[in-house]
């Protein structure tokens, strides 16, 4: 893992921020507090990663508790290599809160992304003619019930916040492509992709489990970078958990290598969410 400067790590979770955007933020002498009716961890987080100099520590810890407070949410904070004080995880595990939800951020130029997975599919199959790559993947500005329904599918653990989640990818500002693969005229695979400052932030990548490792993900990510480059973005950044083999082993594949981590410092009653 490389050592990324402060400032690139503040610019990708600010990216992040916009790609899945809270229904409630507030601005806390620097930090974003977020809320988002307890629908997914980093929309009911706060990201620390910038300071002011209005109030001091103590202060902004007791505006968050009463945030969270106001919204029956427990305390949790976004922690990465950025957050300001540089010592806040520590301040916040002495104070009780717990780690949880290891993440990495990776990231890569688009153009090794192209290149790395066209490679991997003319492996799969053969020698594909190259006009083949990305047969099958369609792509809409905008969420469709078909994309929507196909994700739900392959993500059963998301079945109990679908509406929240569909209200979060409904609300994305920034310029999006909600990508759909299909295999014998039926939707398989999703993923989305969102363009910020020459950045293409990947998400939401699924395949239902009857078609997992048969190359519907890598279809769909090189989709997402050709629909970048189309659109002059130079790099894409994604997050996946540590426990996530198979998405491990698929970004491995195509090229993309971790810059940095995070986790969350929750407290008392936290549900297990991304």
């Amino acid at each position: 893992m490389t050592h990324p400067s402060v400032e690139r790590i503040r610019q990708i979770e600010r990216l992040a921020a916009r790609a899945w955007p809270a229904t409630q933020t507030e601005d806390l002498d620097g930090w974003l507090l977020r809320f988002n009716q307890d629908v997914t961890r980093r929309a009911n987080s706060v990201l620390p990663n910038d300071e002011g100099d209005r109030l001091t520590l103590e202060e902004k810890l007791k505006r968050v508790e009463s945030f969270y407070a106001r919204h029956g949410l427990p305390v949790r904070y976004q922690i990465c290599p950025a957050c300001r004080p540089p010592d806040l995880d520590e301040v916040l595990e002495r104070r009780g809160l717990t780690a949880a939800a290891e993440t990495q951020v990776q990231t890569i130029e688009l153009q090794v992304v192209i290149e790395r997975t066209r490679r991997t599919l003319s492996e799969m199959a053969g020698r594909t003619p190259p006009m083949s790559w990305g047969r099958g993947v369609t792509m809409t500005g905008a969420l469709s019930e078909e994309w929507f329904t196909t994700y739900r599918q392959a993500e059963e653990r998301i079945d109990r916040e679908a509406d929240g989640r569909r209200d979060i990818l409904q609300r994305i500002a920034p310029p999006a492509a909600f990508a759909v693969m299909r295999m014998e005229g039926r939707p398989v695979a999703v993923g989305l992709g969102v363009l910020d400052e020459g950045w293409v932030g990947v998400f939401c990548m699924a395949t239902l489990p009857d078609w997992r490792r048969g190359g519907a993900a890598t279809r769909v990510l090189h989709g997402l970078a050709l629909w970048g480059r189309y659109h002059h973005a130079t790099h894409m950044y994604l997050q996946v958990t540590e426990k996530n083999a198979v998405a491990q082993a698929l970004y491995q594949r195509a090229g993309i290598e971790p810059l940095y981590r995070y986790h969350y410092r929750e407290g008392p009653s936290s549900a297990s969410r991304v």
